[in-house]
């Protein structure tokens, strides 16, 4: 690899430009890095030429520029000569980034040979090198000395870095520059639809929000690195709103990632609203930049930029705060795996705001190792969700299943009352048979015929309470199991169920031709059905229904068994439809519902049964339909 900027890039951190000066002698080497050898003046007057600058005074450290506030422009200088006996042909190369404006001198002997002029819109599209980079052709002569002027207005003060090389090496360097861009946006783009489909699969947002920043970050990318430029015709304006709106898209999302995967709600909702404020505060500084944009306002845009990376540091410091505190408590492997990327990711972008306010000195090349190192978080973190996912769902699963059991056990605390009520008359019933039974033996009448009749009165009451109990028995069972069964015998006991807990007087009734023979989830199914009749019977108190009747009927149909339960309750509110799978959302007081009993009925018809459900509305109540699987005739396995 023939990165010109690496060597130079470590030299340039231990060693100071002032160790550096004099002349940048041309000769055998393919590549020479300009930096060293420049000298700096502000401008006064844009309009300026290299013939008004005779008596302009050059410094060495562009720190110590004070530049017109007017314009922010400043002059660069470089003097240059070829050592050989031969004719140089070669190019500056200078990187695109944050440089508003630049004008290039070549002066020979007092005399400007050469004047090329950089603005915004220049875009040389028959460059057979993408935009990224400005490039200037540089032609010596034999032992030729020249001087080289840029005139440069840029949206930092920090250093514009050029390096000087021949056709080759650039060729050269646009390859592997070319190669590892296109496999840097390859692997943001294929890890980006990778996410995209686990969101569309299992709906969850977090998953949405990572897809979102890594678009932006590839948009922030691909207008910062020129192939916008290069390879669209969008304006230069237009590009520069999109890179404005990527950046500031990016930042907003990987806050917003970070809380939706990891917020837990205890301990961390002061910091995630702070969150927010900054995700406000950047949004507000876009939107003034896209209007300076547009305005041409180059000191606005500054001015905004400057006000925009003040407030970087404490947005990075609240993520990682957030991200350590959900390490600690709550031990989440995957917050402190994204802590340790983000620390990394987060040192390496303050060092290139660093540069940009001029704080520190970096090579041009610096940014590859930022996106490169945003491209492994990105492949990483991706692999880590991945593995996730198991979890995720396992958890999910799990919780669903305690929600269908604790409905069960909250109809337990219902049907108690009506077990005792079941089970007063048979009592009362066996107490008598005992009275009689005494009676008849003092008065001496107990023979064998009477003794006999007695004894069977109390051996059907007792049959009759254990039949009793052996229903509710069979609701409560935590087992879950498939079993053969008929819809004919389900109906009935779903309807002997609701009449024992219930003491309203309701009509219920089923149609059906023939009896339907399924294997299935049998104490699944009894609990649909008794939430969709209590739903109902709920719905008859509310409308105060004079006659109220449900109807239950169920048809066979190749794979599945099709159900209707048909109520006469008034109906559900329009308002309210699109809500009532909702877990939580009930339109009765909170005292006399959850709101999960259609949430748990659709978990389990759709989830269990590998069916469907939908809630329609009649011109007297509700009309219920569901379909599930019948393992009888059908090559699917219930989950």
């Amino acid at each position: 690899m023939r990165y010109f900027f690496l060597p130079l890039f470590f030299l340039h951190l231990f060693f100071p430009f002032s160790l550096f000066g004099g002349t940048l002698e041309i000769g055998e080497r393919d590549s020479y890095w300009v930096l060293p050898y420049c000298e700096y003046a502000p401008i006064d007057n844009m309009n300026d030429t290299p013939k008004e600058l005779s008596h302009t005074v050059w410094i060495r450290d562009k720190k110590e520029l004070e530049l017109n506030p007017k314009n922010r422009g400043f002059w660069i200088k470089v003097k240059v000569t070829n050592q050989d006996e031969i004719e140089k042909k070669l190019f500056f190369i200078s990187k695109r980034n944050y440089v508003y404006f630049m004008e290039y001198y070549i002066v020979n002997k007092n005399k400007i040979i050469e004047n090329i002029q950089f603005e915004n819109e220049s875009i040389d599209k028959d460059n057979a090198y993408n935009g990224l980079h400005r490039i200037f052709p540089l032609i010596l002569k034999e032992n030729e000395e020249v001087e080289i002027f840029f005139k440069v207005q840029s949206f930092n003060v920090g250093l514009v870095s050029f390096n000087l090389v021949t056709r080759d090496y650039m060729t050269k360097f646009y390859q592997d520059y070319s190669f590892f861009k296109g496999l840097y946006f390859g692997i943001m783009i294929v890890m980006m639809l990778y996410n995209l489909v686990l969101y569309l699969f299992f709906k969850f947002f977090s998953y949405l929000y990572y897809v979102l920043y890594v678009a932006f970050f590839s948009l922030y990318s691909l207008s910062y690195s020129g192939y916008l430029h290069h390879y669209t015709n969008l304006s230069t304006t237009s590009i520069e709103v999109l890179f404005s709106v990527g950046y500031v898209g990016f930042l907003i999302f990987v806050g917003s990632f970070a809380k939706e995967l990891f917020f837990s709600g205890k301990g961390n909702g002061f910091i995630t609203r702070w969150i927010k404020y900054i995700q406000i505060y950047l949004l507000a500084m876009l939107i003034f930049k896209v209007i300076f944009i547009y305005q041409n306002s180059f000191l606005s845009i500054e001015f905004v930029i400057m006000l925009q990376n003040m407030i970087l540091p404490l947005y990075y410091i609240l993520i990682l705060y957030f991200l350590y505190e959900v390490s600690q408590k709550s031990n989440n492997n995957l917050a402190l795996w994204y802590l340790v990327s983000w620390i990394v990711i987060g040192v390496i972008g303050f060092l290139q705001l660093a540069a940009f306010h001029n704080i520190l000195s970096l090579e041009n090349g610096f940014d590859h190792l930022f996106e490169g190192t945003m491209a492994f978080e990105t492949l990483l973190f991706s692999v880590l969700l991945s593995l996730r996912i198991k979890d995720i769902k396992r958890e999910k699963d799990e919780k669903e299943k305690l929600l269908i059991q604790q409905n069960k056990l909250a109809s337990m605390g219902e049907m108690i009352v009506s077990i005792a009520h079941q089970w007063r008359q048979p009592l009362a019933e066996i107490n008598g048979v005992v009275m009689n039974l005494d009676i008849d033996y003092q008065n001496k009448k107990l023979d064998n015929e009477r003794l006999q009749s007695h004894l069977l009165d109390i051996e059907n009451t007792t049959q009759h309470l254990s039949s009793t109990m052996n229903d509710f028995m069979d609701f409560f069972n935590h087992k879950k199991e498939v079993n053969h069964f008929s819809i004919f015998e389900l109906f009935e006991h779903a309807i002997k169920l609701v009449q024992m807990s219930s003491r309203e007087k309701v009509e219920i009734v089923y149609n059906m031709q023939s009896d339907i023979k399924m294997f299935g989830y049998r104490s699944e199914l009894i609990q649909v059905l008794l939430i969709s009749i209590n739903n109902s019977m709920d719905a008859f108190i509310t409308s105060k229904t004079k006659k109220p009747k449900i109807e239950l009927s169920a048809i066979r149909k190749e794979d599945y068994v099709y159900f209707t339960i048909e109520d006469n309750g008034g109906g559900i509110p329009a308002n309210i439809l699109d809500k009532i799978y909702e877990p939580y959302f009930t339109s009765k007081p909170k005292t006399q519902g959850t709101g999960l009993g259609l949430y748990i009925m659709k978990i389990i018809i759709e989830k269990s049964m590998l069916g469907e459900l939908s809630l329609k509305n009649s011109e007297e109540g509700v009309v219920c339909y569901f379909k599930i699987v019948n393992l009888i005739s059908s090559e699917k396995i219930l989950v």
